[in-house]
């Protein structure tokens, strides 16, 4: 899982929703401009929770690849033995 996929995700929903986007910019810049230690503290927990779905995606990936090596040895050990 990279980064580019996220991004994209994230433009394509921009170009769909442009005025929610726009609507969802101006509602933290005045969050930001109101009371900005609690949004940045806000922002931090946004940041660092993104970050733990990225790595268990991340995880979930590698899970699955090593099951699906393990399945392909499997299938051969089988098919040598036949």
């Amino acid at each position: 899982m990279t980064v580019a996929p996220l991004f994209n995700q994230a433009l394509n929903f921009y170009q769909q929703y442009p005025l929610l986007v726009v609507g969802l910019a101006v509602i933290l810049l005045f969050l930001i401009y109101r009371n900005p230690k609690e949004s940045f503290k806000f922002m931090l927990f946004l940041l660092v929770m993104a970050a733990v779905i990225y790595a268990i995606g991340m995880f979930g990936e590698t899970v699955n690849l090593g099951a699906d090596s393990k399945q392909q040895m499997i299938h051969k050990t089988e098919q040598a033995t036949q």
